[in-house]
């Protein structure tokens, strides 16, 4: 146990650890949440075709001009 460095040594060592992990982490989850926010706007544009025109102008196409 003598060769084991001090808690004040190895801390450094752990933050630049924990950092890291964090940073990987973060990397991650802002992929995951970009992918599952293009994919629930996907999702929303496909429910807003399907339920109402895309725009107020071609709205205004389809209805009578007279």
């Amino acid at each position: 146990m003598s060769n084991r460095p001090s808690s004040l040594e190895a801390s450094p060592k752990i933050q630049l650890d924990r950092t890291v992990s964090q940073n990987e982490t973060w990397q991650l989850w802002r992929r995951e949440c970009q992918q599952a926010w293009l994919e629930m706007q996907q999702s929303l544009d496909f429910v807003k075709d399907r339920h109402e025109p895309a725009s107020p102008t071609q709205e205004k196409n389809t209805c009578p001009q007279d």
